[in-house]
Formats: C-alpha cells, sequence, structure tokens
C-alpha cells in the first residue's frame, strides 16, 4: 500500500528526472485541481461570449422585443455567476491543497541526502512560483472580470423594475462600460489558461 510518504517521495524523484525540460511544471498531485480550474475558465469565456451578446443585442432590441431580451439578459449573467462562483471555490480549494502538498514536500525533503535536498528544494521553489505566477494572472483577471460583471448586474437590476426603451436607454451606458472591457477580459482568461496549461506540462 502506498503511503503519503511514498507518493511524495515516487513524486519528488520523478520531478527532479524531468526538471531539465519542464521548469514550471507542477507536480502531478496538484494537476486534477488546476484542471478543474482550467475548465471553469474555459466554460467562463463561453459564457462571457454569450452575455455580452446578450447586453449588446439589448442595447438595439424594438420595444417588441424588449421582455424576451431582458429576460435573455438576466439568465445569461445569472449562468456568469454561477460558474464564477464555482471558480472561486475551485482556486480556493486549489489554494489549499497546493499548501498542503508543498509542506508535505518539505517535510519529506528532510529526510533524504543533502544531494537530492537541494535539488528537490530548487525544484519544489519552482513549483510554488508557478502557482504564485498564476495566482497573479488570476488577481489579474478578477479585477477586469468584477467591473465588468457590477456593470451589467447593475443594468439588469435597474431593467427589472423598468422594461421600457426608456430604461433601456437610460441603462446603456453601463452595459457599454461592460461591452469596452469584453476584449481585455477575454484575452486575461487566455492569459490565465495558458498559465495553467503551462503548470500541467500541456
Amino acid at each position: 500500500m502506498l503511503t503519503t510518504r511514498h507518493v511524495l517521495l515516487l513524486g519528488t524523484l520523478t520531478l527532479l528526472g524531468a526538471c531539465s525540460t519542464t521548469a514550471t511544471e507542477v507536480p502531478p498531485q496538484t494537476a486534477q485541481g488546476l484542471a478543474s480550474l482550467r475548465s471553469s475558465l474555459i466554460n467562463g469565456k463561453a459564457q462571457i461570449t454569450r452575455t455580452t451578446e446578450a447586453a449588446r443585442e439589448l442595447t438595439k432590441a424594438t420595444p417588441a422585443q424588449l421582455d424576451a431580451q431582458i429576460a435573455l439578459l438576466l439568465g445569461e449573467i445569472s449562468a456568469l455567476e454561477t460558474i464564477a462562483l464555482k471558480g472561486k471555490t475551485q482556486l480556493a480549494t486549489q489554494k489549499a491543497e497546493a499548501k498542503a502538498y508543498f509542506e508535505q514536500w518539505d517535510a519529506e525533503l528532510k529526510t533524504m541526502s543533502d544531494d537530492v535536498q537541494s535539488s528537490g528544494e530548487a525544484r519544489r521553489e519552482d513549483s510554488m512560483a508557478s502557482f504564485e505566477t498564476l495566482g497573479d494572472e488570476l488577481d489579474d483577471l478578477k479585477s477586469i472580470f468584477r467591473p465588468y460583471m457590477d456593470s451589467l448586474t447593475e443594468a439588469a437590476k435597474y431593467l427589472k423594475a423598468d422594461k421600457t426603451a426608456a430604461g433601456v436607454k437610460t441603462i446603456t451606458p453601463h452595459i457599454e462600460k461592460a461591452l469596452k472591457v469584453q476584449a481585455e477580459l477575454m484575452s486575461q482568461v487566455d492569459v490565465a489558461t495558458k498559465q495553467i496549461d503551462t503548470m500541467l506540462g500541456t
């Protein structure tokens, strides 16, 4: 039966052997959470496209189309918020699991020879740096996403009370704020996804 110690030992030796060609690849024991987070980013990007399109179409809707377009936008915003909350939970879980793993890795290295400790610690620090880089990329993503989401959420909230052409005209500046940052938002999703791909060695 493989114990945690055995898994860490095998992981350390495997990663040391790969060190020269996978400078930013992280241990496989942390990969599942990263893959789940990547999936949420991909789903989120697709939902951002749908939400932005619904917002754009609402600004061009005729009076006869207003109810349907408002309902569509509300639904897309809700779906996007669900994905965002899932991603937030996954990120928190991933951070906790990675922290625990790196602590175990450090403890295991202390039981090994000086040579393995030296090489293993360098590899461990490199892996930790990859997670820090991902955290920075996700913080940048959040700083773009939150204003985008807030603008659309406020617009939707207003339109629940004023489902008229005049209401749409009143709230259109808020919708346009979101439309203007879509490209930057999508680009930052790609940056974070690419970082995860690098970490997964794909």
